[in-house]
């Protein structure tokens, strides 16, 4: 898989701010237009804005780009799926919309887009937790010339075990932006389990994409208790496969 280019555990205190030796893998990146959270179509973004659902600053979030799926029955639709997260809330939701065949094998919207998700709230606000560090070409035996790596779809193989095992089981997402001058690199990732949110942000900077394998990173996570989790479904959610919302779930 390669990722888009435009384009918990948390280290323990004592180790913060040391660089680590270790030869990670390499990403293969595409052209694409739009990175991240960026992905999610704006209708959704803005219902789930006026509707409260997302609430605060993005620490870091994530989306597949949408796709067209047919059903069985010769019928198609579109979906996305997203997360996003602040200092006190991670939000998970998918999002689909009925679409019409406009005769030329292209596609036209048929209905709204209908949103079902989970808001995870954070006990108390997160504080970040922040380690750096830089692949040590010396250390790796590479007499400082410019390191040669394994290509991996996997975006937190990327990372130091310490920092990327946390989140390892969740979503995970990178992507590389550049223009003259500057270019920077960035991985997310989240992860709930046993009553616990897991985040991770990571980028690194330099004046040229080439200059990147060298950068050094800077790595903050997260790692808090869920005090509540609350579903949600906005819209019939038919296309979704929900017929009518739970009880005390808040609909459009």
């Amino acid at each position: 898989m390669n990722l888009p280019e435009h384009r918990p555990g948390t280290p323990p205190a004592d180790r913060a701010k040391s660089p680590a030796r270790h030869q990670p893998g390499q990403i293969g990146y595409v052209d694409a237009d739009a990175v991240g959270f960026e992905r999610v179509p704006r209708p959704v973004a803005e219902v789930l804005w006026g509707r409260g659902v997302l609430a605060g600053s993005m620490w870091a979030g994530s989306a597949e780009r949408p796709v067209t799926k047919r059903r069985s029955d010769g019928s198609h639709y579109q979906f996305a799926e997203a997360w996003w997260a602040s200092e006190s809330r991670l939000v998970q939701f998918e999002a689909a919309r009925e679409l019409a065949g406009t005769g030329d094998g292209r596609f036209r919207p048929a209905r709204e887009w209908e949103i079902r998700g989970d808001v995870h709230e954070f006990s108390q606000p997160a504080v970040p937790a922040r380690s750096t560090w830089r692949l040590d070409a010396d250390a790796a035996g590479l007499g400082g010339r410019r390191p040669t790596r394994p290509r991996t779809s996997d975006p937190l193989e990327v990372l130091p075990p310490q920092v990327g095992a946390p989140v390892k089981g969740g979503e995970s997402d990178a992507w590389r932006e550049w223009a003259k001058g500057w270019a920077k690199e960035t991985i997310v990732a989240s992860r709930f389990h046993a009553g616990r949110v897991l985040l991770l942000r990571a980028e690194r900077r330099a004046s040229s994409r080439r200059a990147l394998d060298t950068g050094e990173w800077v790595a903050e996570t997260i790692d808090v208790a869920v005090v509540r989790s609350t579903p949600f479904v906005l819209g019939s959610s038919q296309v979704l496969g929900v017929t009518w919302p739970p009880r005390g779930v808040p609909t459009a």
